[in-house]
């Protein structure tokens, strides 16, 4: 019984070992106390939990303009090759018309350049484009929309080529980058049951065995111009085969959707821990709450009192912008770690994401650089991760029937990040 007992002592004290991990792909390794993996003993025992991961036969280039910007995808349309700004929080892809007229958000006619938006999909140059009297108005949760008719047309993306139902935007309130045409949604459905593109790539593509989007994103580099390098990638029926994680997945179902919203799922709880603690602030670990998994978010928004205590574990403590409602910091700042809970692990954001330049804080020409928060408190309801903490992991939307939590909305998948080297 003795030897039995210092075996099993020996091989839990082993699962909490810290590992080293990156989390880009610019070959940036974590520090060990601000590893993305907190193991369970009872979760690890639990083999039926464990799910080894399908390569997606689908792989997509995501493209940004700048640093906490949308994610976009090449996406030829018609025969014209476009950027789409890729979402999951709606089934619905739309593309600008060449005839598009911008308006603002009250409807009047604003100056096209005012929108942003990059090359216009010409229809009468396609040699696959079909009409349908079918009109819709997509809005978004911050105002923006777009008005037009849904049509057949052919799109070619990740070496995937197919007709699809689309909506030709012929106006609307739109804030673009200057370069994304439109919209590539990739949710399955949308509220009123408007299947996507994704439910046809699904079902029309022998190759894809799992109704699965998977998304990696990586983190924006200064020296890489706008749009010469990947800032991360998109698998369809499963998960981008290059990207490396640690195996251990975690599994969650996602919630009834919001109009509008991106995908929700329940955390269990919070992880602040002060650079070179071991041991998490009290309170948090066990508290539940409703999130948004949104990479078009550059934030982490959490509720202000989880925020709070955050702030005061940086050295020296972050200060209160009560008029822009942020934290900021000096960028020298020794940051704490953040993990955030699901059903069994822990998953740490990575101290190089806590925080974004903030000229404006600085006050003399000799002291130090300023930075904001990369987590603040949410205005609302809505508790977001959003790509700070996106850039430490691998998620995966599985819509199949094989999900192990039985969910009418399918199952968010996380593993933590791996470098390969």
């Amino acid at each position: 019984m003795l030897i039995l007992g210092l075996i099993v002592l020996f091989f839990t004290f082993s699962l909490y070992a810290p590992c080293i991990v990156a989390v880009t792909n610019s070959s940036i390794t974590v520090p060990v106390n601000d590893n993305v993996l907190e193991l369970n003993y009872s979760s690890y025992t639990k083999r039926e939990r464990r799910w080894i991961p399908t390569p997606a036969p689908i792989v997509q280039s995501l493209f940004s303009v700048q640093d906490n910007s949308p994610y976009l995808a090449h996406v030829i349309v018609g025969g014209q090759l476009l950027y789409l700004a890729v979402q999951t929080s709606s089934a619905t892809t739309w593309v600008a018309s060449s005839q598009f007229t911008c308006l603002d958000s009250d409807n009047y006619p604003l100056k096209k350049p005012e929108c942003k938006l990059g090359n216009l999909f010409n229809p009468t140059i396609s040699q696959t484009f079909s009409q349908t009297s079918q009109v819709s108005t997509q809005h978004y949760l911050d105002g923006q929309f777009v008005h037009g008719i849904f049509v057949q047309e052919q799109l070619a993306f990740g070496g995937l080529t197919m007709d699809s139902k689309i909506l030709l935007a012929e106006n609307g309130h739109w804030e673009g980058d200057g370069i994304s045409s439109g919209v590539l949604g990739l949710a399955l459905k949308d509220q009123l049951g408007q299947k996507g593109i994704f439910h046809q790539v699904h079902l029309k593509n022998p190759d894809i065995q799992l109704a699965m989007v998977s998304l990696a994103l990586y983190r924006f580099s200064p020296e890489v111009q706008p749009l010469g390098g990947e800032a991360g990638v998109l698998g369809i029926g499963g998960i981008p085969p290059d990207i490396s994680t640690d195996d251990y997945w975690d599994t969650t179902p996602i919630l009834d959707p919001l109009p509008g919203h991106a995908p929700r799922v329940r955390v269990k709880g919070f992880a602040l821990r002060r650079l070179g603690q071991t041991h998490s602030v009290t309170g948090f670990r066990n508290r539940d709450a409703i999130m948004e998994i949104d990479y078009t978010s550059s934030k982490i928004l959490l509720p202000a009192d989880i925020v709070y205590s955050f702030s005061r574990l940086f050295e020296p403590a972050a200060q209160f912008d009560e008029r822009k409602k942020v934290y900021f910091v000096k960028c020298s700042a020794d940051a704490p770690s953040l993990g955030i809970r699901f059903s069994h692990y822990l998953y740490y954001v990575s101290g190089e994401d806590l925080l974004s330049p903030a000229p404006e804080y600085k006050k003399k020409e000799d002291e130090e650089k300023m930075c904001v928060l990369q987590v603040q408190p949410a205005s609302g309801d809505t508790l977001v991760l959003g790509i700070p903490w996106l850039r430490s992991v691998v998620i995966a939307f599985d819509y199949s029937n094989t999900v192990l939590i039985r969910s009418k909305n399918g199952a968010l998948r996380v593993a933590g990040r791996v470098e390969t080297i």
